[in-house]
């Protein structure tokens, strides 16, 4: 699970867990939805390749 976290992140913390307590890996993204500013790409796609060799694939 793919789960993006905004600046404001009330409740993520839960939702994260929530879903992890349910099987589900989680990775949780920190972007803006609306400013893509502070987005980079490179970075989150290898953050990404990681977590799916890490925690999904083992």
């Amino acid at each position: 699970m793919v789960h993006l976290v905004s600046d404001d992140p009330r409740g993520s913390y839960f939702t994260a867990r929530a879903l992890e307590s349910a099987g589900f890996p989680v990775i949780e993204i920190e972007a803006d939805n609306v400013d893509a500013r502070t987005y980079d790409g490179d970075q989150v796609a290898a953050r990404i390749g990681r977590w799916l060799e890490d925690a999904v694939l083992r």
